[in-house]
């Protein structure tokens, strides 16, 4: 039998909406983290594509997917490591909005 790969192929906005639910499904329910690590990093890399479509917000959820992460990881370096992911991505999308979302976003996330 040949597949046909068209037959069902998701677009970019929502390939990254699915990244961000498998990573956060991996989060609560198995103890996989580098699993859901790596779904957050694909949803930001998604995120940074200019031609994707995405939600206002999808950038900040998977941003707080891998704050999450790095929580339950390494507690020490979250704001450090995101806060430079946020910048990279700030830089790369030309949006200093949110470069500021995502730190406060961070700070708050981790004083909680």
């Amino acid at each position: 039998m040949v597949s046909d790969n068209k037959a069902f192929s998701l677009s970019q906005g929502k390939k990254l909406q699915l990244h961000i639910q498998v990573g956060k499904l991996y989060l609560q329910f198995t103890k996989n983290l580098d699993q859901a690590t790596r779904h957050a990093k694909i949803a930001i890399h998604l995120c940074a594509d200019k031609e994707v479509q995405k939600p206002v917000d999808t950038t900040l959820d998977a941003f707080n997917l891998l704050i999450e992460v790095y929580m339950r990881n390494q507690p020490q370096t979250v704001v450090k490591d995101i806060a430079d992911k946020a910048l990279a991505y700030a830089i790369h999308t030309g949006s200093r909005e949110w470069y500021a979302r995502i730190v406060l976003s961070t700070i708050l996330y981790t004083r909680a």
